[in-house]
């Protein structure tokens, strides 16, 4: 049976890994420590996975903001929405430091300020303010 621990940021997952760490038998204070650091490392990352970052992988990039701006909607309780192949060439025009995380913010904002279509316009408006 292969493991795999992939971590985000949402609650369930904290949870799920200080539950995992101390059933590992290391405390929150453990990753402190650099020598216990190291073994935490390995016990927990059974299968590494490496994602190279966004703007190396600008063909994501439609796919992730479909999948965001439908989840927003839904979160939201909006309409659907869509988004112009012209908005999705913006999108990916962008230099994206700040990765998916990023992009998930700009898709959220342009999901709330935009009209029940979103254009190369609005990207250009909302996606740097």
């Amino acid at each position: 049976m292969v493991k795999v621990l992939i971590l985000d940021y949402s609650k369930s997952m904290r949870n799920t890994l200080r539950e995992r760490l101390e059933y590992e038998g290391f405390s929150a204070e453990a990753v402190e420590n650099e020598s216990q650091a190291e073994d935490l490392f390995h016990r927990i990352c059974v299968v590494p996975l490496r994602v190279p970052p966004l703007r190396n992988r600008k063909e994501d990039i439609p796919l992730l903001a479909e999948h965001f701006l439908k989840s927003i909607c839904e979160g939201y309780a909006l309409p659907c929405k869509t988004m112009t192949v012209e908005a999705v060439g913006e999108l990916q025009k962008m230099p994206w430091s700040g990765n998916v995380r990023e992009l998930r913010n700009v898709v959220e904002r342009l999901g709330i300020l935009s009209g029940d279509t979103i254009t190369a316009d609005d990207v250009v408006r909302y996606a740097f303010t």
